[in-house]
Protein backbone atom coordinates (compact mmCIF):
# COMPACT_ATOMS: atom_id res chain seq x y z
CA UNK A 1 0.00 0.00 0.00
CA UNK A 2 1.06 3.29 -1.10
CA UNK A 3 2.52 5.59 1.78
CA UNK A 4 -0.52 8.92 2.23
CA UNK A 5 1.59 12.03 1.68
CA UNK A 6 0.87 13.80 4.84
CA UNK A 7 2.27 11.22 6.87
CA UNK A 8 5.26 11.22 4.49
CA UNK A 9 5.90 15.01 4.91
CA UNK A 10 5.24 14.16 8.79
CA UNK A 11 8.23 11.91 8.64
CA UNK A 12 10.36 14.37 6.92
CA UNK A 13 9.93 17.19 9.27
CA UNK A 14 10.57 14.63 12.43
CA UNK A 15 13.97 14.02 10.54
CA UNK A 16 14.20 17.75 10.37
CA UNK A 17 14.09 18.23 13.91
CA UNK A 18 15.37 15.75 15.58
CA UNK A 19 12.29 13.55 16.25
CA UNK A 20 9.88 10.69 15.05
CA UNK A 21 6.26 10.69 14.01
CA UNK A 22 3.84 10.11 16.58
CA UNK A 23 1.91 8.06 14.73
CA UNK A 24 -2.17 8.18 14.62
CA UNK A 25 -3.93 9.48 17.51
CA UNK A 26 -7.38 9.62 18.60
CA UNK A 27 -8.16 12.64 20.88
CA UNK A 28 -8.86 12.27 23.86
CA UNK A 29 -10.21 14.16 26.83
CA UNK A 30 -7.17 16.04 27.26
CA UNK A 31 -6.98 17.06 23.14
CA UNK A 32 -4.58 16.41 20.56
CA UNK A 33 -1.20 15.40 20.83
CA UNK A 34 2.07 16.46 18.79
CA UNK A 35 2.22 15.21 15.09
CA UNK A 36 6.37 14.78 16.08
CA UNK A 37 7.24 13.09 19.44
CA UNK A 38 10.69 15.80 20.11
CA UNK A 39 12.41 16.62 23.05
CA UNK A 40 12.43 20.39 22.54
CA UNK A 41 9.49 21.12 19.55
CA UNK A 42 5.80 20.59 19.82
CA UNK A 43 5.19 20.40 16.00
CA UNK A 44 2.22 20.80 14.14
CA UNK A 45 2.73 19.44 10.57
CA UNK A 46 -0.10 20.40 7.61
CA UNK A 47 -0.20 19.01 4.32
CA UNK A 48 -2.77 21.83 2.16
CA UNK A 49 -4.63 21.87 -0.64
CA UNK A 50 -4.80 25.56 -0.20
CA UNK A 51 -3.13 27.18 2.73
CA UNK A 52 -4.65 30.11 4.40
CA UNK A 53 -3.68 32.87 7.17
CA UNK A 54 -6.93 31.09 9.62
CA UNK A 55 -5.75 27.15 8.62
CA UNK A 56 -1.99 28.53 9.41
CA UNK A 57 -2.92 30.14 13.00
CA UNK A 58 -5.25 27.06 13.53
CA UNK A 59 -2.11 25.17 13.47
CA UNK A 60 -0.07 27.51 15.21
CA UNK A 61 -2.61 27.26 18.31
CA UNK A 62 -2.91 23.57 17.77
CA UNK A 63 1.08 23.20 18.23
CA UNK A 64 0.82 25.87 21.36
CA UNK A 65 -2.05 23.50 22.85
CA UNK A 66 -0.24 20.28 22.24
CA UNK A 67 3.12 21.67 23.58
CA UNK A 68 4.88 20.25 26.62
CA UNK A 69 6.51 22.25 29.15
CA UNK A 70 9.72 23.58 27.60
CA UNK A 71 8.60 22.55 23.89
CA UNK A 72 8.98 25.28 21.58
CA UNK A 73 5.20 25.62 19.46
CA UNK A 74 5.69 25.52 15.94
CA UNK A 75 3.29 24.86 12.72
CA UNK A 76 4.82 23.63 9.91
CA UNK A 77 2.57 24.41 6.67
CA UNK A 78 3.25 23.28 3.36
CA UNK A 79 0.88 23.07 0.15
CA UNK A 80 0.28 19.55 -1.51
CA UNK A 81 2.97 19.49 -4.58
CA UNK A 82 5.13 21.92 -3.00
CA UNK A 83 8.87 21.48 -2.17
CA UNK A 84 9.36 20.97 1.44
CA UNK A 85 11.94 23.51 1.24
CA UNK A 86 8.85 26.04 0.33
CA UNK A 87 7.64 24.66 4.17
CA UNK A 88 6.21 27.81 6.05
CA UNK A 89 7.55 27.45 9.98
CA UNK A 90 5.13 29.51 11.61
CA UNK A 91 4.50 30.85 15.51
CA UNK A 92 1.72 33.52 16.44
CA UNK A 93 3.48 36.70 17.36
CA UNK A 94 2.53 36.64 21.23
CA UNK A 95 4.64 33.43 20.84
CA UNK A 96 7.43 34.12 19.42
CA UNK A 97 7.87 37.38 21.59
CA UNK A 98 7.66 34.57 24.84
CA UNK A 99 9.97 32.78 23.88
CA UNK A 100 12.60 35.24 22.40
CA UNK A 101 12.05 38.87 23.70
CA UNK A 102 10.70 38.32 27.14
CA UNK A 103 12.07 35.12 28.36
Amino acid sequence: MADKSWKAFERRIAAVVGGKRRGAYTRGSQGGLTDVLSEHWAVECKLLGRSSHSAILDACRQSETNAEPGQTPAAFVKRKGDRDRDTIVAMRLETWRAWYCDG
